[in-house]
């Protein structure tokens, strides 16, 4: 066999090995994927709700290598809830540290009690440039927020204000204030203006606003 026929035969074998490494890298995830799963519904019906919680959240995070990956993480993400729902009435107390992830593709918040998923919270988007990736930090927090716009002052409920009941600032690794999450406007909806933001219902943030500490640690991906 020539030199270029056995350099040819090699890169071909190569490829063919990396091809079939492929499916059986799948075939891991959707195993382990299975396995946290049964672990977290075994763990809730034995009563250790916590145990549970984290499985669920294991698998949730595994979920991004499966083929239904929205689906998979759905049903993580509703067990990881039961669980730690569970936990909550059953007097188990929750004192954090909270966290949340942002899931832009999907219009979700989640938030998260000692790395646990234990609420999900629809989510809509502003613009792209208002709305990065990556990983922050809670900054300055406002309850009924005024909103100043190049240079213009818009109090809280007058038209151009679209901060909603509460403001949470983001804060990237520098400590710079890059984003935010707010609260609907509290306009009526024929005068309310696209938020800039992450936005949740105004219930919602009210919600979460006395949770999250300055530091606590936000993710968007």
């Amino acid at each position: 066999m020539g030199k270029f026929s056995f350099m040819l035969l090699s890169a071909v074998m190569t490829g063919v090995l990396m091809l079939s490494a492929v499916p059986v890298f799948a075939q891991d995830a959707e195993w382990v994927y299975r396995q946290q799963m049964e672990k977290a519904r075994a763990d809730r019906q034995n009563g250790k709700y916590k145990e549970a919680a984290t499985a669920a959240t294991r698998a949730f995070l595994l979920a991004d290598e499966l083929d239904n990956v929205r689906r998979a993480r759905d049903l993580a993400i509703e067990l990881s809830i039961s669980a730690n729902a569970a936990a909550r009435n059953s007097g188990v107390p929750f004192r954090g540290p909270w966290s949340v992830l942002i899931l832009k593709e999907e219009g979700m918040l989640l938030l998260l009690e000692k790395g646990t998923i234990c609420r999900r919270f629809p989510l809509s988007l502003g613009k792209e440039f208002s709305v990065p990736e990556g990983d922050f930090k809670v900054g300055a927090k406002l309850g009924y927020p005024n909103y100043e716009l190049n240079g213009t002052l818009y109090k809280v409920g007058a038209v151009g204000n679209t901060l909603g009941s509460r403001w949470i600032e983001l804060k990237n690794a520098e400590g710079t204030p890059v984003s935010g999450i707010c609260g609907e406007s509290m306009l009526k909806p024929e005068q309310a203006e696209k938020p800039l933001f992450f936005c949740l219902k105004n219930a919602d943030i009210n919600e979460i606003f006395g949770l999250l500490a300055e530091g606590c640690e936000v993710k968007v991906k």
